[in-house]
């Protein structure tokens, strides 16, 4: 009788014949999944109203009625047609050609919610039904016909769909990230604070995390700060969010901020409110505003030819009677901006370096260091009437005399100077101790400060010639956060704490990029913070199980 019971729900017999109650309670755990993957959907079970999804590697029912999905034990005809009787009573005694019809349509709703998910990022919530639709359905109905066009409005676009889709989406979008955060088992923070179209002060805050066996950059979430943006205020903001979502500090190993006094006050700043709470963590002070604070000193001289270039640029289509006009008949006033056009070129381009995404603290400070040791090499050159390093420069210095070169070159000189004391005191040179991160088979291990097991773990390590051979070919993060970290646990961790933190606040400030394309004059009321996450997240949503959430979809008018 069992066998036969078991026959009769499709689902193949164990090979062992007793029917045992002993028998079956010792084997009830290991059928949970091992049988699972047995139970198989067959197509009589469309008399039922039942379809099936794909569900890890197994088959779930689903009832094409009301879109619910059942679990792998209900793909039987008992409890398939027990369900069919207790929801759908005025329907059990449908045809079959009725279910396939309702499958049919479900099937189309899907596609159609589908469609509606992927496209309702980034743009104002109506544009789909007032502008998309509208033309898709123009461009249908020429190239094919008034029915196909049709189709197209059973695609839900209305501005209240498109709201929940977006949220739906954020839903999907913030569990997944929170999951993969816990997950990684450490992160990294950097944030940022600024004001939108209606003078809100909004709080943007990136994650960096493991995930993949590499770092990745997320957006985590943004806070609007009602009141006031105190310190106090942004650290509670990002607090409660943490908590919300059962991220602990302990898990934090790095905070990057810009300089502004509510960030890094010395008894009051964000800064030191986390580091209270996250005393492993470290700060670093983003390489971006540094380097913009560096470049703006100036000896007076050219702080003066700056003040009349930019003056001259907003009244440029003066006559030639205007007072900066004698800027253009000054020959070393020339040789002037001729020089700040091709240092501030030098400046920019090590500005755009340090920019984007997957930046390690090594490299950052690499780039630094380079710049600093041209600032120093330029200066040498210029003392000694070399200006090729600056081309404009150059070709004006050309025109000058004997004396005219000297003056130019003293000033030129001063000012490199200056830059190289300012940036040796925004970023100090330091000695630091974690290089075996990035030179792992050439540091001297003589100078490394480490545990006695993990020195061990690194003479091991350095001595693998396989391993030399991927240390070149792979990422620095991808080396340490995948390819040893499953045999060298311990400093491979202490590896990654230190690739963690961000050296920029690059990705808040393309967040508030966003934040101005989203919310606008028209849009000022629009709550942002589903919107920023769908239109900045790196992780997609997972539309199936969105659409599979949904029973029924709300078609366009």
């Amino acid at each position: 009788k069992c066998r036969e019971q078991k026959h009769q729900s499709s689902c193949v017999p164990p090979s062992d014949t007793s029917c045992s109650s002993h028998t079956f309670i010792h084997n009830k755990e290991s059928f949970s999944w091992a049988n699972m993957a047995k139970c198989r959907y067959n197509e009589e079970y469309m008399r039922y109203g039942f379809s099936y999804l794909e569900d890890k590697g197994g088959q779930k029912p689903q009832c094409v009625l009301c879109s619910e999905v059942l679990a792998h034990e209900s793909m039987k005809p008992s409890k398939l047609k027990r369900h069919l009787e207790t929801k759908h009573h005025s329907l059990k005694d449908k045809p079959v050609e009725y279910f396939r019809r309702r499958l049919q349509d479900l099937r189309t709703s899907q596609k159609c919610l589908t469609c509606s998910n992927r496209h309702c990022l980034k743009k104002p919530h109506t544009i789909a039904e007032d502008l998309i639709l509208p033309a898709a359905m123009d461009m249908v109905r020429e190239v094919l016909d008034q029915s196909a066009a049709d189709k197209l409005k059973t695609i839900p676009l209305s501005n209240d769909t498109i709201s929940r889709r977006i949220e739906d989406m954020s839903a999907d979008i913030k569990q997944h990230s929170t999951a993969r955060i816990k997950a990684s088992g450490h992160f990294a923070l950097e944030m940022d604070e600024s004001t939108d179209i209606t003078n809100k002060a909004v709080l943007l805050v990136y994650v960096r995390h493991v995930w993949d066996g590499d770092l990745q950059e997320q957006f985590l979430c943004t806070r609007e700060l009602l009141t006031t943006t105190t310190a106090e205020d942004i650290f509670s903001s990002v607090d409660m969010y943490l908590s919300s979502v059962g991220l602990s500090w302990d898990m934090c190993v790095g905070i990057t901020t810009d300089g502004a006094a509510s960030m890094i006050g010395k008894n009051l700043g964000v800064v030191r409110r986390i580091l209270e709470k996250a005393p492993n963590a470290t700060w670093n002070h983003c390489f971006l505003h540094r380097e913009a604070i560096a470049a703006k000193d100036m000896v007076p001289v050219l702080h003066g030819t700056l003040k009349d270039v930019i003056q001259v640029v907003n009244y440029i289509k003066r006559s030639n009677n205007s007072s900066h006009a004698d800027l253009f008949s000054n020959s070393v006033g020339l040789a002037h901006v001729a020089y700040l056009a091709g240092v501030f070129d030098q400046l920019n381009a090590l500005n755009v370096s340090v920019q984007g995404r997957g930046h390690n603290i090594f490299e950052q400070y690499d780039k630094i260091e380079a710049f600093k040791k041209k600032i120093s090499l330029w200066a040498s050159h210029v003392s000694k009437n070399r200006l090729d390093m600056f081309p404009n420069a150059f070709n004006e210095g050309q025109q000058l005399d004997t004396a005219g070169k000297n003056v130019m070159s003293k000033t030129i000189t001063t000012h490199l100077n200056k830059l190289l004391e300012w940036f040796n005191h925004h970023f100090p040179e330091k000695q630091r101790d974690d290089d075996w991160i990035r030179d792992l088979f050439g540091i001297d291990r003589e100078s490394i400060m480490l545990p006695s097991n993990e020195e061990s773990m690194l003479v091991k390590l350095s001595c693998d010639r396989t391993l030399k051979k991927k240390f070149m070919e792979v990422s620095l993060s991808h080396f340490w956060c995948s390819i040893v970290m499953s045999e060298y646990l311990s400093l491979a961790t202490r590896a990654v704490k230190i690739l963690l933190p961000f050296s920029t606040t690059y990705l808040c400030e393309c967040g508030f990029s966003a934040l101005v394309q989203l919310k606008t004059k028209h849009r000022n009321r629009l709550d942002i913070e589903h919107d920023l996450r769908v239109a900045l997240s790196t992780v997609t949503p997972d539309f199936e199980t969105l659409v599979r959430s949904k029973k029924h979809a709300q078609f366009s008018h």
